[in-house]
């Protein structure tokens, strides 16, 4: 049986998974600021949160930029659900849209792994990043939300947020138009293998004039094949 907390944030309160998972990542987002923008956005600015889990990046990025729209997309039915429940819960239904789906650069489906005993821990294309977790899985077919879409939509986005457990090797070579409207990027990276890091790095310093890592709350010359990296980029 899935347990949930709730958590306040600011004029809102939130319902996530156990409270250890919870504190975790509300370190990360709110004391670390892993996911606070390098540089100024505007004061209403189109916020597209890839990886949104049950909203705690999304009302972060809500907490600070009040007047932002925002498109929220996660791949975990079992984090979706809290997140779009928050979204509703809080009323703001108006100003954050949640998409069920995983990020990808074609339209169609794409197989995913849920953890049994991490039910909030998925959206592991088959040879993504596994970061440790147990092998007790299942795997069940999600539709794509097509991230190419979006620069036919939007002639630009103010921030775009990508944490999706290191199939953003496979994502990011092949969403270029998106990126280029991008005005800003923030996207944990994970450590595959020395030629999709390198492959993934390069095409980052193609579009964005301006590119800033992080790794364990330190600036670092350029991202390792062993950790965590945080990327922060301005076109």
């Amino acid at each position: 049986m899935n347990t949930t907390c709730n958590i306040n944030i600011g004029n809102y309160n939130l319902t996530c998974f156990d409270l250890e998972e919870t504190s975790a990542i509300y370190e990360e987002i709110y004391i670390e600021g892993i996911y606070l923008p390098k540089w100024k956005l505007t004061q209403n600015p189109l916020i597209i949160d890839i990886g949104a889990h049950t909203g705690l990046s999304t009302f972060y990025f809500k907490s600070i930029f009040p007047k932002s729209k925002i498109i929220a997309i996660e791949a975990n039915n079992n984090s979706f659900e809290l997140l779009k429940r928050n979204i509703q819960s809080n009323g703001l239904s108006s100003e954050i849209t949640c998409i069920y789906g995983f990020a990808n650069h074609s339209d169609g489906e794409s197989q995913i792994t849920n953890f049994s005993t991490r039910p909030s821990i998925s959206g592991y294309l088959n040879k993504s990043w596994q970061g440790g977790y147990t092998k007790e899985s299942e795997t069940k077919f999600v539709h794509n939300v097509n991230i190419n879409e979006f620069s036919k939509k939007y002639s630009s986005i103010d921030l775009l947020k990508i944490d999706i457990e290191g199939y953003e090797h496979e994502l990011i070579p092949n969403i270029k138009d998106t990126l280029k409207i991008s005005k800003q990027i923030v996207m944990e990276l994970h450590p595959i293998s020395s030629r999709d890091l390198k492959s993934t790095i390069l095409v980052l310093k193609s579009i964005f004039k301006e590119l800033i890592y992080t790794a364990n709350g330190q600036v670092v010359d350029t991202p390792s094949n062993t950790d965590l990296t945080m990327v922060y980029g301005r076109v």
